[in-house]
């Protein structure tokens, strides 16, 4: 679900780290090269509607960019609009920023003219099994409808069927107990 707010950041940076480029993990480890190590940004915003507090995930940095000062453009000062991935928070950062147990993954869009941090790093990968399913309950139903042909096939099918089987009578015979006088 995506959330748009307007509000201000509120207090410093906080990193988290190791993380690697998102989109730069696969494409790199087909070709055999390590992705690029660094850190996700976190800032609390005040929004300016509510006031609340809550945490913005506003993207990755390389190691070499961690410092504040060497992404100057990356800096923000004053009501911004921020738009991303709603997500909940970790509890132990949220506590320790005063802030809602809400994160926000920013999109790309808002990703600074240097490039850092770099925005839009979430993923929603939703598998789709259902081929997987399909040959699962139509393989079973074979089976089932196989076994079934085999044991009318084996035991009276085609009109022929087996006579009862007697079984001797569990109770002894009137004949074992002598006559009462």
């Amino acid at each position: 679900m995506t959330f748009s707010f307007y509000g201000c950041p509120t207090g410093p940076e906080m990193l988290v780290m190791p993380r690697t480029k998102t989109r730069e993990v696969f494409t790199n480890m087909v070709r055999g090269d390590l992705p690029t190590p660094g850190a996700q940004v976190i800032t609390p915003f005040q929004r300016a509607d509510t006031g609340d507090i809550i945490l913005v995930n506003r993207g990755f940095v390389p190691d070499e960019k961690r410092a504040p000062s060497t992404r100057v453009n990356g800096q923000l000062q004053g009501r911004v609009s921020i738009e991303g991935i709603v997500r909940l928070g970790e509890k132990s950062m949220c506590q320790e920023a005063g802030a809602k147990p809400i994160l926000i993954d920013v999109a790309e869009e808002y990703t600074p003219t240097d490039g850092y941090p770099l925005g839009g790093q979430t993923q929603i990968n939703i598998r789709n099994e259902h081929l997987q399913y399909i040959i699962t309950w139509y393989s079973l139903s074979a089976a089932t409808l196989l076994m079934w042909y085999a044991f009318r096939r084996n035991h009276g099918g085609g009109g022929r069927r087996l006579p009862p089987t007697r079984f001797p009578s569990p109770l002894p015979s009137q004949e074992a107990y002598p006559k009462s006088m």
